[in-house]
Order: structure tokens, then C-alpha cells, then sequence
């Protein structure tokens, strides 16, 4: 017991007393409360919250439309479909980006799209 009195009084002695908050602290309270501030100002709204993880009961007959316009199309035919919540996102490579703008532009035309975005890469 004499060990952890020793060892607390010890620390006692280390520690000073301060007469007040240090000079950075109103800066840093100041700087939290416009983070806190500017954080609950900015909307929410993730992609998947509308219907869930899984999206919308119409995503799977939305990306199976823009695949059959792009099957029309052979310069299109490689790219990827995946619809999430009726924003249709493209992938994959194609060889202009005139074939880029074409892809977004068919998928701009499908039925029940609601936003197109496109990551299609162009090899040179």
C-alpha cells in the first residue's frame, strides 16, 4: 500500500496547476463548432436510400433496356450496366470519346433513368 501512495504522490507532485484554458482553446472550440455547424448544414441523402442496398424493383428491367440500346449500337455492346435506385452507371472501354458521349446518350433515353454517370475510359 506504502508503493501506491508513494507513487501517487509522486504523480501529485509532477502535475501543476493552470490558471485558465490555454490560448488555443477557444481557436479549437471555435473551429469544432463550425465543423459541427457546416456538417449538419449539408444534405444527406446516400444513393441507397431511397430503396435500400439492393435498389428499386425497376433497376434490374432499367439496366437490362440500356444493354439491349447498346446491343443496337456494336461500337457499345462491351461496355458494363449496373442501375442503382434509376442512376445508371456505365463502365468500360471504348475508343473515342464521341463513344463515350453515344453510351451516355442512349442511356440518357431508357425509360425510367433518372441520371447517367459515366466512367467509361477511352484508349488511345
Amino acid at each position: 500500500m506504502s508503493l501506491f501512495k508513494s507513487s501517487v504522490t509522486a504523480a501529485g507532485d509532477q502535475m501543476t496547476v493552470s490558471s485558465g484554458p490555454s490560448p488555443k482553446c477557444p481557436k479549437r472550440l471555435s473551429a469544432l463548432f463550425f465543423a459541427l455547424i457546416l456538417a449538419s448544414a449539408l444534405p444527406v441523402r446516400p444513393t441507397y436510400a431511397n430503396c435500400g442496398f439492393a435498389g428499386c424493383p425497376g433497376d434490374s428491367a432499367i439496366t437490362a433496356d440500356v444493354q439491349a440500346s447498346f446491343d443496337q449500337h456494336p461500337i457499345l455492346n462491351l461496355l458494363h450496366v449496373k442501375t442503382l435506385n434509376g442512376v445508371v452507371y456505365l463502365s468500360g472501354t471504348v475508343s473515342s470519346g464521341l463513344h463515350s458521349e453515344i453510351a451516355e446518350s442512349v442511356a440518357h433515353h431508357v425509360n425510367g433513368v433518372t441520371r447517367v454517370v459515366n466512367s467509361i475510359s477511352v484508349s488511345h
